[in-house]
């Protein structure tokens, strides 16, 4: 289980345009929108989480890993150098499964930082950038940001994750840590 984070919540049913994925060649481009998705572009929101849900719905039958759903995709995409075979939702957060253990490069490429330690969140290596606040959908609700993460049990690969943490999940994560 990678995160445990993810446990309390769920993807509610709402719909938005899906222009982005007309169509199958699309996928395999730079800006496949499951992989620009990862990258929080467009920064996380239920009515994106949604959008995604659905496209990935159509796109496959999701396997359980943990507590996240892991939509396996047609073909391979590939941004920056890394690969991607797989999307993934859990919870509030949602990514794709890149080829390899790639936290540390992926850190790097996308400027990410190493994570504190958090009980909640169950990772060999974890990296984050939270997204500045002018990108904050929901800053009243909580909080946005970009993850890098390794975790025993998704070995020979790294989940790259946009995800949305409430408040009252951050005020726990605070208090375990102490």
């Amino acid at each position: 289980m990678l995160l445990n984070i993810v446990r309390y919540t769920a993807l509610p049913a709402l719909m938005i345009s899906t222009a982005l994925f007309s169509s199958t060649s699309a996928m395999a481009a730079d800006n496949n929108p499951f992989f620009d998705a990862a990258l929080c572009k467009p920064a996380y929101t239920t009515k994106n989480a949604s959008a995604l849900y659905d496209e990935a719905e159509k796109m496959s039958k999701y396997q359980m890993v943990g507590m996240m759903a892991v939509y396996p995709m047609t073909e391979a995409v590939e941004k920056d150098g890394f690969s991607a075979k797989s999307f993934v939702l859990a919870g509030t957060t949602y990514g794709v499964l890149i080829e390899g253990q790639k936290a540390d490069e992926l850190a790097k490429t996308y400027n990410l930082t190493p994570e504190a330690p958090n009980p909640m969140i169950v990772a060999t290596k974890s990296y984050i950038r939270v997204l500045p606040d002018a990108e904050q959908p929901s800053p009243e609700m909580g909080r946005v940001a970009i993850t890098a993460r390794e975790a025993q049990g998704l070995p020979g690969q790294t989940l790259l994750s946009c995800e949305f943490t409430s408040l009252s999940d951050l005020e726990t994560m605070k208090a375990m840590a102490k």
